[in-house]
């Protein structure tokens, strides 16, 4: 397998999906936003067995990471989280240099 990005290289980026999608968002749909915010390798892009590509199972860790550390919060239990003030302190912080 081809190298994978390292899971909280994803932390900004997934920060900054949910702060685009208004602060609360679906997991799948903030895996998918980081597609065109992030340069994602060849690994990553790779499909797992289950047919999503490696980085979606990264991005799912993190979230999971990140709910622990209060950086967002999870609204339901069919995915939907929230970033939380913790979170958009955390990014304005640690915001990517464009």
């Amino acid at each position: 397998m081809s190298r994978l990005t390292p899971r909280k290289n994803f932390r900004i980026p997934i920060l900054e999906a949910l702060q685009d999608a208004g602060g609360v968002s679906i997991r799948i749909d903030i895996a998918l936003r980081l597609v065109g915010k992030m340069t994602l390798s060849q690994g990553d892009l790779e499909p797992r067995p289950d047919g999503y590509p490696n980085f979606v199972l990264a991005v799912g860790y993190e979230i999971g990471d990140m709910r622990k550390d209060e950086l967002i919060e999870q609204e339901t239990n069919d995915g939907v989280v929230r970033i939380s003030d913790k979170g958009s302190r955390y990014l304005s912080e640690n915001r990517r240099q464009s």
